[in-house]
């Protein structure tokens, strides 16, 4: 999944890391219930079909929900 919007993403985030997995192993491991999830709203997310994930240690970044 090499293209030139993520090629653009990883440069300007070149601080971070962008997880890629298979999208029931992510959902499991951000939990898929409310009872077991990794943090308040985890669960919604295993209901995606693609899951990918920038982690970062930035204070604040600019959230884009039109992806």
């Amino acid at each position: 999944m090499r293209n030139t919007f993520l090629k653009d993403v990883r440069k300007a985030w070149d601080d971070s890391r962008v997880i890629f997995g298979r999208t029931k192993i992510m959902a499991k491991a951000l939990g898929t219930t409310q009872e077991d999830e990794y943090m308040e709203n985890m669960h919604k997310l295993s209901q995606v079909n693609d899951i990918s994930l920038l982690t970062t240690n930035r204070r604040r970044f600019m959230e884009r929900s039109d992806c």
